[in-house]
């Protein structure tokens, strides 16, 4: 009786594996039973082609049989198609990309979103630039994920020390005042604190020539 009672024990199903873990539609035993069913996806040998526009790729979960590929294709020809949104003040304007020796030049869109398309823009570092009310303001971009954007925001630390109002006034990122002497903004309070919070402002004023 007790070796016929050891042999059932020794029969009893062991093991921790859940369907999850094992092939949809085969069978498995595990400590809780046996005839189990997987459930785990079969993808086989999954081929996928990246491009310039979706340079990335999830692989899902389940089974790879290890025969899958991944290729790339640039959709741009010889480069990238690069698209930057701009801020609105630069609409209908002029948008260049140059990387010091080649330079393409695009005009912002009059509505929004105020995308312009760079076509076939080689991998690389690019400045895009912009000018917006006399003031040039530009971002260096490295063509990588194809999307960049314009901010007609001066930075403070770079923007030409000027003394200009108007420009000390876009640092703080306030544009619906016109004012073009220091006096106006000292006798406006609220937009006098505005622009001492600023610590982009503060960088430019700092720089200044003459206050």
């Amino acid at each position: 009786m007790g070796n016929a009672y050891r042999s059932v024990l020794a029969l009893k199903p062991t093991g921790d594996a859940i369907p999850a873990n094992v092939l949809s539609g085969k069978t498995f035993s595990n400590a809780d039973g046996v005839g189990k069913t997987g459930t785990m996806v079969n993808n086989g040998a999954v081929s996928v082609t990246l491009t310039d526009q979706a340079p990335t790729y999830t692989i899902p979960e389940g089974y790879h049989n290890g025969l899958g590929v991944v290729g790339f294709t640039s959709s741009g020809g010889d480069g990238a198609n690069l698209i930057v949104t701009c801020d609105s003040r630069f609409a209908g304007t002029t948008i260049t990309c140059t990387d010091g020796t080649t330079t393409f030049e695009e005009i912002c869109p009059s509505t929004s979103p105020y995308q312009v398309v760079f076509q076939s823009i080689p991998i690389g570092t690019w400045t895009i630039s912009g000018t917006y009310s006399g003031q040039t303001y530009s971002t260096i971009f490295t063509v990588l994920n194809f999307e960049a954007t314009l901010n007609s925001i001066p930075d403070g630390s770079t923007a030409t020390p000027t003394d200009d109002i108007q420009i000390w006034l876009h640092c703080a990122n306030i544009w619906d005042k016109t004012y073009t002497s220091l006096s106006e903004v000292l006798a406006d309070s609220s937009t006098l604190q505005a622009v001492i919070a600023s610590n982009n402002a503060a960088d430019y004023m700092a720089r200044s020539t003459t206050w």
